[in-house]
This record gives structure tokens, sequence and C-alpha cells, in this order.
């Protein structure tokens, strides 16, 4: 999964996970998921946070990606860790949900 660093400082660090846009309706619930299953499954680190990303796209709102806020411990193999456990975790949401290719923008 691609990422890009938007931000860095002393403290913390983002990443971006470009992902297969889907229709918008899902945030909430794909959200939810995630921050039980990506931020829980870290241990629940007080500095760590989990968003679902949407925009435009033609004339539909639709999640295009999930950003990670890191803590201390940011580095670029935990950021490819992250993204292998988000790509991970949106699959089995999208089976969990039985999602077919129409939940795809």
């Amino acid at each position: 999964m691609s990422y890009v660093i938007k931000t860095e400082t002393e403290q913390m660090a983002f990443a971006t996970y470009m992902i297969k846009p889907m229709n918008k309706c899902f945030e909430d619930s794909l959200y939810q998921h995630l921050f039980d299953n990506v931020w829980g499954e870290r241990g629940n680190i007080v500095e760590e946070t989990v968003w679902v990303v949407c925009e435009r796209i033609g004339d539909k709102e639709c999640i295009t990606a999930v950003k990670y806020q890191f803590g201390y411990d940011f580095s670029e193999e935990l950021a490819e860790e992250v993204g292998e456990l988000i790509e991970e975790q949106i699959g089995f949401w999208i089976d969990k949900n039985n999602y077919s290719e129409v939940a795809f923008a």
C-alpha cells in the first residue's frame, strides 16, 4: 500500500495511505472498523489515531485514503506495517459486509 508523509514534527508523523475510492456512505462503518482493528491492534497508543479521508471525484463524494497519525516511535518500517494492516483490514471489512464492486466509486 502506498503512503505519503504529510507532516512530521518532533512528536508525531502523519501518513496517508491511498485506497481504491469507495462511496462515502461507508465512511462511518469503515472508520469504526479501522479504529477498532488498526488503532486497537496497535495497542491503543494515545499519540496515534486513524482517519478516513473523503474527497469529491466528479459528482460523487468518495473515500479515497486512510490517514494515520503516528506517535514518537515513527519509522518507515512501522509505516509500511501499518499500511499492510490497513490494507488487510479493509479487505476483511469488505468481505465481512458482503460489499461488491458496486460499493466502489
